[in-house]
Formats: structure tokens, sequence, C-alpha cells
């Protein structure tokens, strides 16, 4: 069976919408009939992606990610498909669903309580719930909320009844909530126990978390940081008759409520559900299953091998459908007879007899002849200069010097590194020594050998994970970013400005020389004679440097000695401490 491709967005529209370096995806699929079709897109979750161009984007806002929308209209005639609403700014963790009453649209609600509506020739900000909000549904066409023990509903704008209160003596968050009536719904808390409102009162339930849930277990996420055993959560609640209720579970498993009781579902291929279970649906009397992530590790869905599900009596199996519908599924939803497939790669639409396409990431990824040409220079030049880890390290073994060992030991550090499982090692670019009359600056997307000397006129940045220089470094100005050793001498004119957010560290095997070393964040290690005029640190960063001088003067206080142009409503602006490094202007006050 073959996906039918409607083409609803041409390559120009899709470009309009995601922009043109991927800037947002899909996070969540919102159906309001079967012929309009709502998607909540959030910026990408990675700090920084390079398109072809070569210009770099920074992709968060404020430290948050931003939000937007898009709607296909299948029913509307060709040019009038689409309608978008981007970027909503300041929404922290919004969960937009689809309002029936007073008015069929887009209400979207986040942690802090703001709420937004959308659609229906409406874009407004309503006034706050005035409490934290941690899930939002729709239940008999009104918009349910749950926060820290307390269920509203939105009965009119700007208006929310209180209905239910948990009024036991330990405080509860609320967390998962799903209905089929006013008087009969499931709340999930965030210590497992499961809830049921009548229409007068919560109700605990039958089910024992300590029963069915894992006190400690090691959650499968492939991220950057170690994994640590933590209490499994429900993550998933879905009600579609009184009788027939299902929770799923942040190891990837699906409990689901009997006669008898409760029962965990059979799962046909259990080393391909580990990961949280996100939606769970029925659609055509089936009943599908997605798993992924959300919230900021939404982007680890790209690398997750994706699978639709589906529940066949007592167990979870593949679902039957097409092979290509399978890379589409980390989130569902169902409603007026049809099923919404959507993730990174974008959306499908399933009414019982056929697969259709909404949009499809990759066939918006076709490159022009010229494109091709140019990236397939870059690659080989890059290649002509690249090396193999293994063949680097085989040469530095073969060096002597007083960093040898430690440059082995960095190099070795970061080719088992973790960060880097998914996406690969960083290109490692081999080069002789060289001067540069002008400004010099390192690639970040690079780890860097140097063999010989390296100097530069002006400023000389590094951003690079790793550098090694087997040679002496010299430049006016200085500035890192990362790990970076010098085996020989390092000799700056003015300014070693060094920062990083991970304590990264600048090892020099012999003489270190300049006038101002300022860090925010980064360690120093010299194995030979520090002449430096002025240390320049901040105290909160908890900086220790490894080799200096007794009687060297260490300056803290950056508001008292850094001129008054580097600070912007009493707080240190960096771009502008960059700028004026890079220019060779004065940062301390005279």
């Amino acid at each position: 069976m073959s996906l039918h491709d409607p083409k609803y967005l041409d390559q120009e529209t899709y470009q309009q919408i995601f922009a043109k370096h991927e800037t947002y995806r899909i996070f969540t699929p919102l159906i309001q009939d079967r012929n309009t079709i709502r998607f909540h897109l959030k910026e990408d979750d990675y700090q920084l992606r390079e398109g072809l161009d070569g210009e770099e984007l920074d992709l968060f806002f404020d430290g948050e990610m931003r939000d937007g929308f898009v709607s296909i209209f299948r029913n509307r005639p060709e040019g009038k498909v689409y309608a978008k609403s981007i970027p909503w700014e300041g929404w922290d963790s919004l969960r937009p669903v689809i309002s029936e009453f007073p008015k069929a649209q887009i209400v979207g609600v986040d942690r802090m309580g703001q709420v937004m509506r959308l659609g229906g020739k409406e874009s407004a900000v309503e006034q706050a719930v005035g409490e934290m909000v941690f899930d939002t549904t729709v239940i008999e066409g009104y918009v349910y909320l749950i926060g820290r023990g307390k269920v509203w509903r939105r009965d009119a704008v700007d208006t929310y009844t209180l209905i239910a209160e948990f009024s036991g003596k330990q405080p509860r968050i609320f967390r998962r909530i799903a209905g089929i009536a006013a008087n009969d719904f499931y709340i999930a808390d965030e210590q497992g126990d499961l809830f049921h409102f009548d229409g007068h009162q919560l109700n605990p339930t039958s089910f024992q978390p300590s029963q069915f849930l894992k006190e400690k277990v090691v959650h499968q996420s492939p991220t950057i940081y170690e994994n640590q055993p933590e209490p499994e959560q429900i993550t998933c609640i879905a009600h579609f008759a009184p009788n027939e209720l299902y929770l799923g579970t942040s190891t990837g498993r699906v409990l689901a409520q009997t006669l008898a009781g409760w029962i965990e579902l059979k799962r046909s291929q259990p080393e391909q559900m580990t990961y949280p279970i996100r939606s769970i649906v029925k659609c055509q009397e089936r009943i599908f299953v997605a798993t992924g992530f959300w919230g900021r590790y939404n982007i680890l869905n790209r690398w997750q091998q994706k699978h639709l599900w589906e529940i066949k009596g007592n167990e979870v199996q593949r679902a039957d459908a097409p092979e290509e519908v399978h890379d589409f599924a980390e989130t569902l939803d169902a409603k007026d007879g049809v099923l919404l497939v959507a993730g990174s790669r974008g959306a499908l639409l399933w009414d019982g007899v056929q697969w259709e396409v909404l949009i499809d990431a990759q066939a918006y990824h076709t490159l022009s002849a010229e494109q091709l040409e140019v990236i397939e220079a870059d690659q080989a030049a890059k290649a002509s200069e690249e090396l193999s880890y293994e063949q680097v390290l085989e040469n530095i073994s073969n060096k002597t010097g007083v960093l040898v060992a430690e440059m082995a030991n960095k190099l070795e550090e970061l080719k088992d590194s973790p960060k880097y499982w998914m996406s690969g090692l960083p290109p490692l670019i081999t080069r002789e020594g060289w001067h540069a009359e002008g400004f010099e600056i390192l690639s970040d997307k690079e780890v860097q050998v140097i063999q010989g000397d390296l100097s530069c006129g002006k400023c000389l940045e590094f951003y690079g994970p790793l550098t090694l220089v087997f040679g002496n470094v010299s430049a006016q100005n200085l500035i890192i970013e990362g790990e970076v050793l010098i085996q020989g001498n390092l000799q700056v004119e003015n300014v070693i400005y060094a920062y990083s957010e991970s304590m990264g560290k600048l090892w020099v095997g012999g003489d270190l020389q300049a006038r101002t070393w300022l860090s925010l964040g980064q360690k120093l290690e010299v194995r030979g004679a520090v002449s430096v005029e002025h240390f320049c640190t901040q105290q909160s960063f908890g900086y220790q440097m490894e080799q200096f001088p007794e009687d060297q003067d260490f300056i803290t206080d950056l508001d008292g000695h850094l001129v008054p142009e580097l600070f912007k409503d009493e707080a240190l602006d960096f771009e502008e401490l960059l700028m004026r490094i890079e220019k060779n202007e004065a940062i301390l006050r005279s």
C-alpha cells in the first residue's frame, strides 16, 4: 500500500512555515475535524544548526523554545489550504488542545497558567489561571486543566471554574488527565496514584502504583547525561469507554484495566518499546500507540527507531501499516474517524482506508545540482585534511613533550564521549602551523590538531570542543571556549578571554605571557612561567587556577574593574565584551 500525497504544501511554502534552517518542528498534532488539521510547532532543541550557506542560527529565544502553529485545510481550494501563526514567544511548556465550547479553536495553557486562543478569526491571550498548570485535555468539548491538586474547567473566555480539589494531607501534583464525560474522567499524579472524578469528588481507584510501577528504574534515553535510577511515571492516560482504560508509562509499558483488575499488556517487541508512551488513541475500532520524548528532550526522537504500535487483545504489536508510516510515528491524535500520525519528519492522516501525506519533510530536502556540487567540493576539501581519531592518537603516541600524555587522554575521552553517540564524532582536522595577518576563527564543529606554531596579527578564537597545538601560539588577543592544549609557549599582547559552560581548561606546556587573563568558567594549567598583569574572574564560577605566582592578585569584583560600557541593566553584556576584545579595545578601567 503506497502513501497518497496531495501536495498540500509546495517547497516554497514549507520553507516559509518551517524556516530555511528547519527551526520549527511538529510537536503536537491536533484534529479539529477530519478536514481541519492543526499542528503545534516548537523550535528545534539544537543550540546551533548550519545552513547551506554556512550561516549559523541560534535556535534559542532568551533560553526558551518559541512556539508556533500551522493549519492544513483539506477541503479548501488550492492556494488556501494552510494558515500559520509564528512565533508565539514567552510560553513555558505550552499544552494546546482543540476546544469546542465556547468556540471551535485552539486553546493553549502553559505551565505558569498563561492562556492563549487561536482560530475562528481570533488570536489572543486570555486572563491567566493564576496557578501552575501541568496538563490539559478536552472532555465533551470543554478544556480541562490540572495543577497542584486542582482541576479547572474553562467554561468561557477568561472563566476557569474549579471543579475538584484534592483534600488529602499530602500535597499532590497532578500530571495527566483524560476522560469521556464531565462525571467520568481520570487523573494521575506525580507519585503514580490514579484518581477518578464522578461529577462530585475525586476518589482513589484500585490502581496500586507500588504493585504496577517500578520504584527505581533506569530510563532508556540517549542523552549526553548519565541516566540515574528514577521512579517509573504514568506518562499517558487513554479513556475510551466506561470499562476501557489504559495507562502508558515512562518505560514503554502499557497497563490495562479489566473486570478482574489491572494487567500489563505483553509487548511483541519489548526491546523496541523502551521509551515513554506518549500517545494512546482509538480510531476505526483500532487502538494505536506511539512512544517518544517531549519537552526539551523532543529532539531525541530524531534518532529513535520509530514504530507505530497497535493494541490487539492483551498484546501491543507493531501496527499493520505501510513501512514508511512508522518513520512518522512520534505522537498521535484521533477524532472524527481519522488518525493523525506526526513527528519530526512530518504528518500522515489515515481515514480507515488510505494513508494521506499532510507534511513530509523529506520531500522538501531535494537539493539543486549547484548546491550538491558545493557540498561535495567542501566535503572533498575537508577529507584531504581529515584523519581518523585512531591515526591521530597513534601519531601523538610517537611524540615527546610535557603535554603529550594529556593530549592523548583528552582526544581519547572525546572519542568515547556519549555526547557524540547519536550525532557522530566531529571532524578531526590536522594542519601544519601558520600565520594569519587578520582574524582567525577555528570552527566550533571541528577538532583541530596543529602540528607547528600558530600566530595571529589580531584576534585568534578557539571554539571547537578540543584544540591541540604542538608548537607555540601568539596573538594580539585570544578568545577560548572549550578545551585547548598548547605544547609550547603562549604569548598574547593584550587579553586572553576564556569562558566555558562545561568548565573547560587551557593547558600551556611552556610559558604564559599576557596583559589580562579574564576567565568565566575556564580553568588554567601552566607548566612554565606565568607573566600576567591582571587576573580577572568571578567567584560564582568556582574558578581555580592550578599554576600561578604566589604573590599574584586576583580581581573578582568585575563590576568595579571592567569598563562600565560592558554592563547592561547591571549585568555583564557578553556580546559587547567579545566585540571590544575583537576590536582590541580596553576592557579594564584605567
